[in-house]
């Protein structure tokens, strides 16, 4: 079956819909660290499988009828799959940034870590409310490269994990 113009034009509304979604999500995102205890990652594990089957079954007829079906199949798992655990870790982080209202301020100390993909260089604390490591970009909150030191840190936590709102550098204060 060929798809007319209409169906067409609703899947590419869809998409582009799905799309514009999932870069609000990711802006509402940013700097949010799910708690331990959430099990973010089998839940992006299993959001992106059942998307991937989704899609095969709601993209049966994107193909054109003489191409192969298998490749049709993987395409769509694959795509599905990345859609879905992505649109499902990153609404994960937005909860967290949604229900984090108590605010939390502390000195911690901190170690310098290598960077990734457009990062120079991390850094890596001990979050004493998250009780977990989190790791930063060093140039995006204005840290030096020094390999270790104190930070002040403010951050807004809830049930299911913290939001960092200020990162900087300073000396201890004495007790």
């Amino acid at each position: 079956m060929i798809l007319n113009r209409r169906v067409t034009l609703l899947l590419v509304g869809g998409f582009i819909t799905f799309l514009a979604l999932l870069l609000l999500l990711a802006t509402l995102s940013r700097d949010a660290y799910p708690a331990p205890n959430v099990p973010a990652f089998w839940l992006t594990i299993t959001g992106g499988l059942l998307t991937a089957f989704a899609s095969v079954w709601l993209m049966p007829d994107l193909r054109k009828p003489l191409e192969n079906p298998l490749k049709h199949i993987l395409g769509s798992l694959t795509l599905g799959a990345m859609l879905g655990g992505c649109m499902v870790s990153v609404t994960l982080d937005a909860f967290v940034r949604y229900t984090a209202r108590q605010l939390h301020t502390g000195w911690v100390s901190y170690a310098v870590t290598p960077g990734w993909k457009n990062c120079l260089f991390g850094v890596a604390f001990e979050d004493p409310v998250l009780l977990a490591r989190i790791r930063v970009c060093g140039p995006r909150w204005k840290l030096p490269t020094t390999p270790a030191g104190v930070l002040y840190i403010t951050e807004a936590s809830g049930p299911y994990g913290v939001v960092l709102q200020q990162v900087t550098v300073g000396k201890e204060p004495s007790r």
